[in-house]
């Protein structure tokens, strides 16, 4: 299980999250904060598009593995030096 926190911060439009059994209907400038260990999820509501941040505050030993992950979603397949290489990742969601 992933250890430290993480936030998300809703940009624009709406953003429908799941934390262990409770749900949120976040809007925009809404935010939530949770431990990553909880099973969680995020999907855009309203069936349109969202934008928001995600600040991912992890130990230092896992960051690594976080780099790895990131960079096998990425659509290009570049890799960060570093998880300080992007600290501002904002993500679409459709």
């Amino acid at each position: 299980a992933l250890s430290g926190e993480i936030v998300l911060l809703v940009e624009d439009g709406c953003v429908e999250a799941q934390i262990g059994t409770e749900k949120y209907v976040l809007e925009t400038g809404d935010s939530i904060h949770f431990d990553p260990s909880v099973e969680h999820r995020w999907v855009a509501g309203r069936g349109k598009p969202a934008t928001l941040t995600c600040f991912i505050m992890i130990p230092l030993r896992l960051q690594a593995d976080l780099v790895s992950r990131l960079a096998a979603a990425t659509s290009d397949g570049s890799q960060p030096e570093s998880i300080d290489a992007a600290p501002d990742a904002v993500a679409e969601l459709q």
